[in-house]
């Protein structure tokens, strides 16, 4: 298998939950071809249509310090897998992000049947795309000894509201719950998940928190790409 390294995005989604912060995590399915049944955040490889101006003129006050193509892509990704949507829709009360789920299952069945893409929508209607919400996280490559399909990816980190109700596809995620991090790194030493190290750091980082404001403010992110991932 010859070698390729591909940009990519992924966003942890966290929340306040019962006095604590919860974040969520998913399984990718054993049928996988790139790290079958690991748990990771929603997140995936960075298409072209993601590097559009027209898109990027979409994204609300960014100030994300990254090219906005990232962002786009972790939104979108976000969107396919878990039915989350980082927008402004037309439809929503007073243009903010609803509280309510974003219930848009025909608009995501469309998509993954080809019949329109996530990037003609968006900009036919005009959708602002809520990059404000969001922060960066850090950049991380998947090691060469892990996999030989490898990721260049950045990560970002945005909070939504605890009565949304995400809805995972079935086709991308095996598994989905939202969970405190000390149990998950619990789970991890215990042998009873996997994950790669920049999910595992991340993680790590988001246990010195109780709630998504202090994370948001002081969390200092996976960092950058280590020795190893660069070799």
């Amino acid at each position: 298998m010859q070698e390729f390294i591909r940009q990519a995005a992924t966003v942890i989604l966290i929340r306040d939950f019962n006095d604590k912060l919860e974040i969520y995590m998913t399984q990718r399915p054993e049928s996988m071809i790139f790290l079958p049944g690991y748990h990771v955040f929603p997140g995936g490889a960075m298409e072209p249509e993601d590097k559009n101006p027209d898109l990027h003129r979409l994204c609300v006050n960014h100030r994300l310090e990254v090219d906005l193509s990232y962002a786009v892509t972790a939104i979108r990704e976000c969107f396919e897998e878990v039915g989350y949507l980082l927008a402004e829709l037309p439809t929503v009360r007073e243009n903010t992000v609803s509280d309510a789920p974003l219930r848009l299952q025909n608009l995501r069945k469309q998509m993954a049947t080809g019949e329109f893409s996530f990037h003609q929508w968006i900009v036919e209607k005009q959708i602002r795309l809520r990059t404000d919400k969001m922060r960066y996280f850090g950049h991380r490559i998947t090691p060469r000894a892990m996999s030989l399909r490898r990721f260049d990816t950045r990560y970002f980190l945005t909070a939504i509201p605890p009565s949304v109700e995400l809805e995972p596809s079935p086709d991308e995620v095996a598994k989905a719950a939202w969970l405190e991090p000390s149990v998950v790194l619990e789970m991890l030493q215990k042998g009873i998940i996997r994950m790669v190290p920049p999910t595992r750091d991340a993680i790590a980082c988001l246990a010195n928190y109780r709630s998504t404001d202090e994370a948001l403010a002081k969390a200092q992110g996976v960092g950058t790409p280590r020795p190893h991932e660069l070799a």
